[in-house]
Order: C-alpha cells, then structure tokens, then sequence
C-alpha cells in the first residue's frame, strides 16, 4: 500500500510504492534434460518404457517421441505426472504435480534415471527390437500426440495470456480479484484519472484511506482503498504479487478461507495505516497481499505443508517479505499497511490450522 503526503506530493514514489518486488517464483515441475549419447531415439524409448514399467508408473500415453505417465497414488493431492520426451540428441524429463511437491518431482526424475541405468545393461539388441515392435501398435500419431511440438495458434497463445484472469475450480477468487483491481483501475481511467500519477483528489473522490475523512464515518474508505492504485506500475506490481501468492495459497485454503483473510488483512492494514499516520493519503492492494504472504508463513510453521518444502518457501518469502518492508523504508510507501496486514495475516493464518487440519483429515 501507498500513501501520498500533502506536503511531498512532488516526491510521489508511485513506481517505488509496494512495487520494486522481486519475487522468486516456485514452479511446480522439476525438469532435467538427459543426452542421448549411447543411445538411438528407438533405444532410448524402449529403455524408458521399461523403466517406467519398473517403477510400477501408469504408461497414459506412448508415441515415437517419447512417453507419459502417472506416478505415485491417487490421494488429495493427486498423481504426479512425468513427461519423457524424447528429441533429437537428448530427452526432457519432466515430473509435475501440486505446489508442494516440488521435492518428489525431483526425486521422480532421479528414480527414473536409476531405473534407466540398471535397465541399460540387461539389454540385447534384439531385446530391444522386439520390444519396440510391441509398442508401436500403440503409438498415437500427428496431432493427437500430446508430446509433438506445435506452434500455438494466436488463439490459443491469446486464451493462455487471459487465463489468469478466468476463475476455475480450485482457483477463483485470486482471479475475481485481479479483475476487480484492473476494472476498478481502467474506470478510474475512463473517469479522467491520470493513470500514471494520479492526484491526491481523484484518490480521495474514489476512496482513498484519509484519516480525516475516514474517522468522520466514511469507515468505507477502510475496504475500497484496498482496491485502488497510485499509478500503472503499482497496480502491476500488486497484482503480479497477487497471483503468485494466490497460485500457492488459494488451492490450499479453499475459496472462503482465502477471500475472508484477504477482506479481513486489507481491513486491518488499513486500520494500521489509519492509526499512524495523520495526514497521509493510502491505498493500494499490498496491505492485502502482505496479509496474504503472512497467511503462508504461518502455515508454513505447521505441518499442514510438507516439511521437505517448508525450509525453501519459509527462505523464500521471508526474503520477499523483508525487502519489501525494506524497501518501505522510504518515505513514500506505507509500512505500516503493510506490517499491519502481515501480522493480520500471521495471526489469521493460525486461526485457519485447526479447521484445515481437519480439512486434511
């Protein structure tokens, strides 16, 4: 969250606000790339078919350029998926499941690979032949090959831009929010608003945090700064950290859960914001994000998530977390928003434990 002083209007730090975040990004597949020095394209996949059978894995899909298949239990979190495609002079091996489970793709790939060492040297050449010759009744071919590279389409390269802001099951409230923020934003702009940097006036007439006004009894101020944007850059980088913290955390804690404790962390920030400072104009979504952030590291000091994850997420955030409090040093940028919805957040996030828990149960 961002606050504007009337006296240092001229020093507005819009593009400094929350924004300057680096965030690292954790993905949910762990990728190897394997040279193919010994082996044929035809070998290669033999071997991996045998590997995988050896690994007591579902084969879902087969076809010249490589295999796919399911490892691991059907459960809450489902099935990992593992991908070995196989091109010319190396393979890609792919393992890709739920967030946490970053550590057993990688150790799905690592049991491949051992499964393709003790394999290799057991095999003949006719071996070999003969159970390719097998396999290929049931390859899939041309477009209906899932591991045959195509070029996407416009559409379709259009359809996966915008997917973001398309709720679905399991995701829906991060994207209802990403399009609230950025309708909220082009109104402002179709309004008059300079979209850059905008004016202390034109924040306060959309409901900017303004503690003259919000404790006359325009309490109201306390929710709907939360969706306001001092400028282009800080609406970006928000929301960028809106979407990464709601692709880890909204899966985790349901729809409900997830939308109260952002309602709730905006709210007191905004409440934080409000008791410190006298004559600052706030807003801005990061006293909300920073909740949700505290949210994650509170669950991350339970074992709601898996304990070979916690080290790397808890290094991760609190880096994030820490530079931006940092970085919200400077004059312009509301720390106490943000520290008012970190520690909201942290302590709504161990309100969440017993009901999740059970959830798991």
């Amino acid at each position: 969250m961002s606050s504007l002083s009337p006296w240092y209007e001229k020093q507005r730090a819009w593009g400094r606000g929350y924004g300057g975040e680096v965030i690292m990004v954790f993905t949910d597949k762990h990728v190897e790339d394997f040279p193919l020095i010994n082996f044929s394209r035809e070998e290669f996949l033999v071997i991996a078919f045998l590997a995988s059978r050896k690994l007591n894995w579902e084969i879902i899909h087969i076809s010249s350029n490589g295999i796919i298949a399911l490892a691991g239990e059907a459960g809450e979190h489902g099935r990992a998926e593992i991908k070995i495609k196989i091109e010319k002079g190396h393979a890609i091996l792919s393992s890709s499941s739920n967030i946490d489970k970053s550590a057993r793709n990688k150790q799905n790939i690592h049991d491949f690979l051992s499964a393709v060492e003790e394999t290799n040297p057991s095999l003949t050449v006719e071996h070999v032949i003969s159970v390719y010759q097998q396999l290929q009744p049931n390859f899939v071919y041309g477009k209906e090959d899932l591991l045959q590279t195509q070029p996407l389409s416009v559409s379709a390269q259009l359809r996966g831009l915008f997917a973001i802001f398309i709720p679905k099951a399991g995701f829906t409230i991060t994207p209802l929010l990403l399009d609230l923020n950025l309708f909220i934003f082009i109104m402002m702009g179709i309004g008059g608003v300079n979209m850059i940097s905008p004016d202390q006036e034109s924040l306060l007439h959309w409901g900017a945090n303004f503690r003259p006004l919000t404790m006359e009894g325009q309490w109201w101020r306390l929710l709907t700064c939360c969706f306001l944007h001092i400028g282009i850059v800080h609406l970006l980088l928000n929301m960028y950290a809106l979407l990464f913290i709601g692709y880890l955390l909204e899966p985790l804690l349901g729809s409900l859960k997830f939308i109260v404790a952002y309602l709730l962390s905006g709210i007191m920030a905004s409440i934080t914001s409000l008791w410190w400072h006298n004559l600052s104009i706030s807003a801005g979504a990061s006293g909300a994000i920073f909740g949700m952030y505290g949210v994650y590291l509170a669950l991350l000091t339970t074992n709601l998530i898996e304990k070979s994850e916690r080290k790397t997420l808890l290094i991760s955030i609190g880096i994030f977390v820490t530079y931006n409090l940092l970085n919200g040093l400077n004059g312009a940028v509301d720390n106490a928003a943000h520290l008012g919805g970190l520690l909201s957040g942290f302590i709504i996030g161990y309100a969440f434990v017993p009901a999740l828990k059970q959830g798991k149960r």
